[in-house]
């Protein structure tokens, strides 16, 4: 009885320190990435988006959060010569879904579906003079760690790694990814360009310059696409909401720590939020929409 009591509780600890460890996730991270990729040459495409994730969920008892893309692409000729048909327009999606992320001792894991293996991306327990090769983002190549700092987040600091043996990638850094992006590929074709422009949680930018502005990257959409009035900001006890359209839709508020502090469903021309149990201070104001539009809002209380 004690042995298999013993066993019991040895596998809920297991449980509970994966639920607890995404470390990296857990702020509402935003990684805005820039391809500059020559598409078929002289026709140039370019990218901007951004890298966000979704409400956790268990998969083979571990915890993940869904990783989405929101991004514009605008393809342009570069030559005098008028441009072929491939080479012309724009595209847009808001939330295109890519995969499923978790961290777990200093290292970041994806799978690209519910059934799917998982895959090393990223090893954070680096020192001076190891090698890195082989994994899904170096699969031919090998990087040599050559010096390690450290760079400001919320609560202390990450490492960065330089490395070397790569043309393209200058640094891996904990919690981020590199300075590719989060699963952007280390190993570029010389005719692409990709980089990690901005690095922010909870709207608050922190690489490269945390002295900057956020770096939330939002789909030019169509006019008064956002045209919601919050009110009053800041707020005392109730807070409005007045989407200016018949829509259903959720709602979170969330504090600067991350922790979902209300939230709930709502349907309609506007709603009301009762805030008279949340304490002063800074908030964000998520609203998901129909269509997975999502809006969000930095509110005071």
């Amino acid at each position: 009885m004690q042995k298999w009591y013993l066993f019991v509780v040895l596998i809920c600890l297991s449980l509970t320190v994966d639920s607890q460890e995404n470390v990296y996730f857990t702020n509402h991270p935003v990684w805005k990435i820039q391809t500059n990729n020559a598409h078929e040459y002289p026709c140039m495409k370019y990218y901007m988006g951004n890298v966000f994730l979704g409400d956790t969920l268990t998969i083979d008892t571990k915890i993940y959060y869904p990783v989405y893309e929101r991004y514009e692409m605008e393809y342009d000729w570069q030559s005098p010569l008028p441009p072929y048909p491939f080479c012309n327009g724009t595209d847009a999606a808001d939330s295109v879904f890519k995969g499923f992320i978790r961290s777990f001792d200093k290292k970041m894991y994806f799978r690209n579906a519910l059934n799917a293996p998982d895959v090393l991306l990223h090893d954070f327990n680096l020192a001076v003079g190891d090698s890195i090769y082989g994994t899904a983002l170096i699969p031919f190549d090998t990087l040599i760690v050559v010096a390690i700092d450290s760079f400001p987040v919320p609560g202390g600091f990450w490492k960065r790694f330089e490395v070397d043996g790569n043309d393209y990638t200058d640094y891996i850094l904990e919690g981020i990814g590199s300075t590719t992006g989060l699963y952007q590929s280390l190993m570029q074709p010389y005719n692409v360009s990709t980089f990690l422009k901005c690095y922010s949680q909870m709207e608050e930018k922190y690489y490269p310059d945390g002295t900057v502005s956020n770096c939330v990257f939002y789909l030019d959409l169509p006019e008064n696409a956002w045209n919601l009035v919050v009110t009053p900001n800041p707020f005392e006890s109730i807070l409005r909401v007045d989407l200016n359209q018949l829509t259903n839709g959720e709602y979170r508020l969330i504090d600067l720590q991350g922790k979902v502090c209300l939230f709930n469903g709502f349907s309609g021309e506007q709603f009301e939020i009762e805030t008279v149990n949340l304490e002063s201070g800074t908030y964000f104001l998520e609203l998901r929409l129909e269509g997975n539009r999502i809006f969000r809002q930095k509110i005071i209380k």
